[in-house]
């Protein structure tokens, strides 16, 4: 089997993955549609799943980097393994499920630089309808020096190092789901029914989760917006996929974009970074803040053909709250 050397596609050409994180190499859409597929005989994958006990993504791609040679061998396999016709010799290994829309591959020419990533977003894709009014100030992107990159969805990954496989050998991978749930609730708000949109976004987070390593010391931070919907007359919940905390950033600030029924915006902003730092699972990360008392506004709902707003102002007014210790 010949090494797969990939070509650079339209992402990187039309610039839509930015120089702030750093990236090198190719970018590629998965499933690879050059990787080897299942053979009948050969060197022998079994995915173990005992990781993820109710059900397991459709297929897998695996990549063996031959040790002391440049190159690599792809192959796309479904989620119950198979045979590949791999040539004897000693590899690095990774896997990584290829269903995910959200998240792309990056750097894979080499086994410790193989990486994933998300593409950019705007501070905004947390709404659960299409906004073209005034946007929040700057994104914050000029407070914080961060670049807003969406959500990645669940990566199912794992590597085997210095494995020498020749036909008639199994390897067995053992995946894990690599990115983190953080939930969000907002608590105590007074007139939750003077909002009519609502969305959040976090700072601070990684941008890339390398798969031989995780993330990198000197990760580049990024924002990541959501969605939060009512839990109560008085709170709001959600949900929040990352790759994790960046390392190197000493705070992570909430923040909750409102839209009024009259057509204000506000943003309350909270530093959570302890919250996230101190959880007793970095993977399960619960972000508790309240404490917002709005106008009491009657809800106007708009007519059926706008879709949205009847009024939006430019201005948005910032409130910072600190959390009680």
């Amino acid at each position: 089997m010949q090494f797969h050397h990939l070509s650079l596609p339209l992402l990187v050409a039309t610039g839509l993955i930015p120089a702030a994180l750093g990236l090198c190499g190719c970018v590629y859409q998965y499933p690879e549609p050059d990787c080897g597929v299942e053979t009948t005989d050969g060197v022998k994958v079994i995915f173990d799943w005992s990781n993820h006990p109710t059900g397991t993504p459709p297929g897998m791609s695996v990549y063996f980097y031959p040790i002391g040679d440049a190159g690599k061998y792809c192959y796309n396999l479904m989620s119950d393994g198979g045979y590949i016709n791999l040539p004897a010799g000693t590899y690095d290994t990774a896997t990584f499920n290829y269903d995910m829309e959200s998240v792309i591959v990056i750097s894979d020419e080499t086994f410790r630089t193989l990486a994933f990533t998300t593409r950019p977003a705007k501070i905004t894709d947390g709404l659960r309808s299409d906004y073209s009014g005034a946007m929040p100030p700057v994104s914050r992107e000029e407070v914080e020096g961060q670049t807003v990159m969406r959500q990645p969805q669940s990566v199912w990954t794992t590597t085997a190092g210095n494995a020498h496989l020749t036909e008639g050998d199994s390897l067995t991978l053992t995946p894990r789901d690599i990115t983190a749930k953080y939930d969000i609730r907002v608590t105590d708000i007074v007139n939750l029914h003077s909002v009519s949109r609502m969305s959040v976004s976090l700072s601070g987070l990684a941008g890339r989760y390398f798969a031989s390593g995780g993330i990198a010391p000197d990760e580049t931070a990024v924002i990541v917006p959501g969605g939060i919907g009512p839990e109560s007359d008085t709170s709001l919940s959600g949900r929040m996929f990352t790759f994790g905390r960046a390392p190197r950033i000493s705070s992570n600030t909430l923040r909750l974009y409102l839209w009024l029924t009259d057509g204000e915006k506000k943003v309350y902003e909270w530093e959570v970074g302890g919250q996230i730092s101190s959880a007793p699972d970095p993977m399960n990360v619960t972000i508790t803040v309240g404490g917002i008392t709005l106008p009491d506004l009657t809800p106007t709902p708009p007519p059926p053909s706008t879709g949205g707003m009847e009024v939006d102002v430019d201005n948005w007014d910032v409130v910072n709250i600190e959390l009680s210790t």
